[in-house]
C-alpha cells in the first residue's frame, strides 16, 4: 500500500473492530478473547459471503 493511500472505510472499520476487541479483553479479562474471537469469526464469514456475491448487473 503506498504511503499516500489512506485506509478507506474498510480499513478504518477493521481497525475499529480490532481496538474494540482489545478494549473488551482488557476490561472483561482474557476469557472474553474467546467470545470476541467467535463473534469476529462469524462476522468475517458473513462479510466474505457478502463480498463474494458481488454487484448485480444493471441493464
Amino acid at each position: 500500500m503506498p504511503e499516500t493511500e489512506g485506509l478507506g472505510r474498510t480499513g478504518w472499520a477493521a481497525l475499529l473492530v480490532l481496538v474494540v476487541g482489545i478494549v473488551a479483553v482488557l476490561v472483561f479479562g482474557f476469557a472474553a478473547a474467546i467470545y470476541v474471537g467467535l463473534l469476529l469469526t462469524f462476522a468475517a464469514l458473513v462479510i466474505m459471503v457478502m463480498l463474494c456475491q458481488g454487484e448485480p448487473a444493471s441493464e
